[in-house]
């Protein structure tokens, strides 16, 4: 596979993303982009998902986050060098239903519609499909303390329709790949190489 794709990895809280990337930008020499600051995040934004609070800002900082990477991945990508990135700019439209409404959720609607007008898509795009047990055995293994209650998991099944919908969206320049999750193990050497092997094809 060449160096310079930008490959982003996405799915519902608790699927592995992080994990999965840091595998993938190691394996590849490409640089990885993490979600947060590694496992962990400011402490406004732990506290907002925790309490289910100031949600608008939630989005939009997760958004602006996106989006500096992307940046940074197509400069990158135009010196040869590889990027994995954990989400992209379009994980925020999985949420505006979820956590908005009113004028709040009019508002981010118009941002996404200039987003999908104006931003660039990844190269290739790893959606990572998770079933309820999977995404229970991931918190539990997962040192997020912030994500770690039903109601939070209860979102899971709505967040991951709605991804699969904005499937439709996806140009054909990008090349997209859909994997079970529980039924894989990225530590294991032949699950990681049958993955760069699809990314490769």
């Amino acid at each position: 596979m060449p160096e310079e794709k930008i490959i982003a990895v996405i799915g519902a809280p608790r699927s592995g993303k992080t994990f999965l990337v840091n595998k993938l930008a190691s394996v590849l020499g490409a640089q990885a982009f993490l979600e947060g600051y590694g496992d962990k995040f400011p402490k406004f934004i732990e506290d907002d998902i925790k309490n289910s609070e100031n949600n608008l800002r939630r989005i939009l900082w997760f958004r602006n986050r996106q989006i500096s990477h992307l940046l940074e991945a197509v400069k990158l990508k135009k010196i040869q060098k590889g990027v994995v990135l954990d989400t992209f700019w379009v994980d925020n439209q999985m949420y505006v239903d979820v956590l908005l409404s009113g004028h709040d959720k009019d508002v981010v609607n118009e941002l996404i519609e200039i987003d999908l007008k104006t931003l660039q898509w990844p190269d290739i795009i790893i959606y990572l499909k998770n079933n309820k047990e999977g995404t229970k055995k991931f918190t539990e293994l997962g040192s997020r303390n912030f994500d770690m209650d039903d109601s939070y998991q209860d979102t899971i099944a709505l967040l991951q329709q709605k991804y699969e919908k904005i499937f439709a969206l996806v140009p054909s320049t990008t090349k997209l790949i859909v994997l079970e999750r529980s039924n894989i193990d990225f530590e294991r050497k032949n699950d990681l190489d049958k993955l760069v092997q699809l990314m490769s094809v």
